[in-house]
This record gives structure tokens, sequence and C-alpha cells, in this order.
């Protein structure tokens, strides 16, 4: 649809003309509908009449140097970043639990958006007193208590990140239970001293794991109390864009599959890529596929060399001396 008027544009003859099309079409809106094609309609969402922290625009981060945000390509997410996710999930007071292969960035995630927490690794040994803190001899033979990660973000208001949850003893995760179900309240007893520690506003507690590393397991009670489980994969796109050749993608690609049906326990992730990629640099192409077969777990590395070998046309042993 055109607007005609004579002569030199002014506000006068502007605002004539734009009066006469609105006149001659009553539906005014195709105006500016006209240039955009829509297939279907877009489902809108209510806004809140008074927003809460939960319903705050997408978080700003500050990104840590040894990560490289990646772009949830999902509508659902409007673009966000998973930095960007998690951010506005802490924000909002809900338990995220991240899981995923190894090397695929769970932990460097969360670090980007909350540098500032406070981590528990997980081990088999991990205990109690890795998360409430315990008692240390000082040199002149007394005893002085300190406080354990979970105190600390507590009283400071921080996140605490449970890195490899999957792998601690579920009585000894037992102790973060009152605090991630709205109680908010510890009791020290370990430091009858210490008395009752009340979690300030920014407190939560998100967890990391490899569902399928040997030991792993977790209780109903704990996954229960994780409000978002979020997987987090590998993303080709980002080590190509990192300069990871395609060949060795194709292959952990393929080897991702194995994997899925179960002929492999582990398949290469981005740590392994990068990896490929910086030996390649400084050794050459033959050094990198043998590392990276010897980097396998023994029972897998026939099938990555076979698998490896079909993607780069070549016989490949194990790197040794």
């Amino acid at each position: 649809m055109s607007v005609k008027y004579s002569g030199t544009p002014t506000p006068d003859n502007l605002y004539e003309a734009v009066t006469q099309a609105l006149t001659e079409h009553s539906a005014y809106d195709k105006l500016f509908t006209d240039p955009v094609k829509i297939a279907e309609p877009l489902e809108t969402v209510p806004v809140a009449e008074t927003p809460t922290e939960a319903d705050v625009e997408t978080p700003e981060v500050e990104v840590t140097p040894n990560y490289i945000p990646r772009a949830l390509t999902d509508t659902e997410f409007a673009g966000m970043t998973d930095v960007q996710f998690v951010k506005k999930a802490y924000l909002a007071g809900m338990p995220v639990l991240l899981f995923g292969p190894p090397g695929t960035g769970k932990t460097s995630m969360v670090m980007a958006a909350m540098p500032d927490a406070y981590v528990v690794p997980g081990t088999s040994e991990t205990d109690t007193a890795d998360f409430l803190g315990s008692w240390t001899q000082q040199t002149d033979g007394t005893y002085l208590w300190a406080d354990g990660p979970l105190v600390k973000a507590m009283e400071e208001g921080k996140l605490l990140l449970i890195d490899e949850i999957a792998l601690i003893d579920p009585r000894a995760l037992a102790v973060v239970y009152s605090v991630m179900d709205g109680r908010d309240t510890l009791y020290v007893t370990a430091n009858p001293e210490r008395g009752e520690v009340k979690a300030k506003p920014g407190f939560g507690v998100f967890g990391a794991c490899n569902p399928d590393a040997p030991g792993s397991i977790m209780s109903e009670a704990l996954l229960s109390r994780f409000q978002l489980h979020l997987e987090v994969k590998t993303d080709w796109d980002l080590a190509k864009s990192l300069g990871v050749g395609q060949k060795i993608i194709t292959t952990a690609r393929n080897l991702e599959r194995r994997r899925e049906s179960n002929e492999i326990v582990a398949a290469p992730q981005l740590r392994e890529l990068l990896t490929f990629r910086d030996t390649v640099m400084v050794f050459g192409e033959v050094v990198a596929l043998r590392n990276f077969v010897t980097q396998a777990r023994e029972s897998d590395r026939e099938i990555y060399a076979d698998v490896a070998g079909d993607v780069f046309g070549r016989k490949i042993p194990t790197l040794s001396v």
C-alpha cells in the first residue's frame, strides 16, 4: 500500500496523507503487518502485574575467559544462552541438576554464570564434614573450627555447586536436604557452639554429575529436590568454531552413537577434541590420532581405532614408546 501526496513534504501534508490512508483502510494494522509473513500465530505469555525477581529480563552475565556460552536454539528459550539460562534459574531460586558426559562443560557453565559460587568436589569419600566444616589442629596443639562450603554459602548468600554429586554417599548428602526444601536452616551438630545457621537471600544449590560414571547413584529424595534437570551435551558446532577439524568431529559423533547403543563405555567430548586439536598443532595428525585412541578406556580402544580409521583412512595403533 502506498500513500500519495504532492508538493514538498511538510508536517501538514504528511498528516493529511496518513489520515486519508487510515480512513480508506479501517483495518489499519495492515499497514504494519503486510511486509511480514507470519506462518502461524505466536503464543503469548501474560506479563505479571507485579514482577518478582523470577520475572526479570534475561540477566546479563559476565562470562569467564575459559567458557564460551552456547545459544539455546529452542524457541521456548527466546535465544538466550546456556549461561543465561542457569543464571535465571538461580535468580528465581530454582535448584538445577546438570547431567551429561564428562568434558561437556557442566561445571564451567555454572562457574561462568556465578563465578563466586562455592564448590564441593564429590567423590565416594565425601562426607558431611566436607559440607559443614571440621575442627583443624593449630600449630600450638589446639583445635579451631573451620566452616565448610555449605555453611559459607548460606551465610554469604551464594550458590553451592555440588560437583559429581552422583558419586557421593546419599547419607552424606542428606545434610543439604533441609536447605533445599525451603526450611533454610541448618544445625552444625559437630560444633554445638556454632549454633543455628540461616540461609541469606541468594543462597542456592546446584548439582552436576555424569550419570553413567561407575558408582553413580542418586536417591529419589535428592532428585526430587532439583526443580530443573538440564542435560548438557557436546556442542559440535562450537567445537568446529574453536578450530577442531571436521574429520575428528565426525569420528566423535560416530563414537557417540556407539556409546548410545552400549558398544562402548564412553565417547569423546569437547575436552578430548580440543586436546586433539592442540596435539595436531604440536606433533601432527598421526601422533594426535594415536593419542586419541590411547586416551580411550582400554575396553573401548579397539572400537575407537576402527571408527577413527574409517574416517581418516588409515590404521591407528596406540601411542607408545
